[in-house]
């Protein structure tokens, strides 16, 4: 008999467009199962996902931002419920079997997402989140009462756990079975999601960068932004929504993954890309925000932490200007193909009673 599942982003940010790829592929591949898809407006054109891999799509309205930051939650948070109600009368009128959700707000989710069904909800965010707020740690042990809560970090999953808090570890990413070839020329892939340093993007893109990179031999890959200067020699400004593909390849084929995300937007947020570049053993240059923090092990050979351009022009020339350069280190590494993890783990929970 197959087995209904309904694929909620209630979010959908830009960012998750290679997270939730990820995801459903590890569904996809699960016998006996059918797939429905639920993103923001939009969401998922830009997404460009293989028609195979879903059955019927649906959609939530934007979300338009509020300039004042207490009416942007209230109505944020509005919104969220209104997208929760939305869901349930699918599930009543499509009778599904699973719901998935990649990612929630814990408040809204609480009071309007427990859904009369077996669900199973990816949770994003970190220690400093959940622990900061007794509303936010009340709201997550009722949650993991009535929904199986997939944490994407070891360390934040323990914790969950002392907390009173049922969750299933699973490491994000997927390690390419043949990472292609670079020709000799090293790369760094530049990422952009909406919460991006846009200050620091401007400044990192300029002609005394570009020189470096020539003295390297090393090429730079970055999606657009407004205002990139688009002919510097070795910086290649792509459009601004890469194809999950070409995406793949450029994680596949660069030494270092930099992404110059904003710190006040980090301070209690983790990064799915973070966590692919960990997951490929890539080196991988973040901010000094709060969220990371806790992710930084001194086993890690990988991961460099930056507070300025300055910084990052010293590690780019520390990086690709000694020797050949090898696969750093991380703890806890996946060993085997991550899709399969994800497939294998999403089975186990759904044969496993709340």
């Amino acid at each position: 008999m197959i087995k209904k599942i309904l694929f909620v982003d209630l979010f959908s940010p830009r960012g998750h467009y290679n997270f939730n790829s990820i995801y459903l592929r590890a569904i996809n591949n699960i016998p006996g199962v059918s797939v429905d898809v639920l993103f923001v407006e939009g969401f998922l054109e830009g997404m460009g996902l293989d028609k195979t891999m879903y059955v019927n799509s649906f959609v939530f309205n934007k979300y338009e931002s509020r300039k004042t930051d207490l009416i942007h939650k209230l109505f944020w948070r509005w919104h969220q419920m209104a997208r929760l109600r939305y869901c349930k009368k699918l599930v009543r009128k499509n009778k599904y079997d699973f719901v998935f959700f990649s990612t929630f707000d814990e408040l809204t989710f609480s009071l309007f997402g427990i859904l009369k069904k077996n669900v199973m909800a990816v949770y994003h965010q970190d220690s400093n989140h959940l622990l900061g707020s007794s509303l936010v740690l009340k709201s997550m042990r009722s949650i993991a009462k009535k929904v199986k809560i997939i944490s994407l970090n070891k360390a934040y999953s323990e914790l969950m756990e002392t907390e009173g808090i049922r969750n299933t570890f699973v490491p994000h990413g997927f390690i390419p079975a043949k990472p292609e070839e670079n020709n000799g020329n090293r790369s760094i892939f530049v990422p952009i999601n909406d919460a991006i340093d846009f200050d620091l993007v401007h400044k990192l893109v300029s002609a005394s960068f570009s020189d470096l990179l020539v003295r390297l031999n090393v090429t730079m890959t970055i999606k657009n932004i407004p205002g990139l200067p688009l002919n510097l020699p070795n910086i290649r400004v792509t459009e601004r929504y890469i194809p999950a593909e070409e995406y793949k390849r450029l994680f596949a084929t660069s030494e270092l993954i930099l992404l110059p995300y904003d710190r006040n937007e980090y301070r209690y947020r983790t990064s799915a890309m973070l966590f692919e570049a960990i997951a490929n053993q890539k080196y991988v240059a973040i901010p000094t925000a709060e969220a990371f923090m806790s992710l930084k092990n001194s086993e890690d050979t990988g991961m460099f932490m930056y507070d300025s351009v300055e910084d990052i022009y010293q590690y780019v020339h520390n990086l690709f200007g000694g020797k050949k350069i090898t696969s750093p280190q991380y703890e806890g590494i996946m060993s085997e193909n991550g899709i399969s993890v994800i497939t294998n783990t999403i089975m186990m929970l759904m044969d496993e009673k709340q």
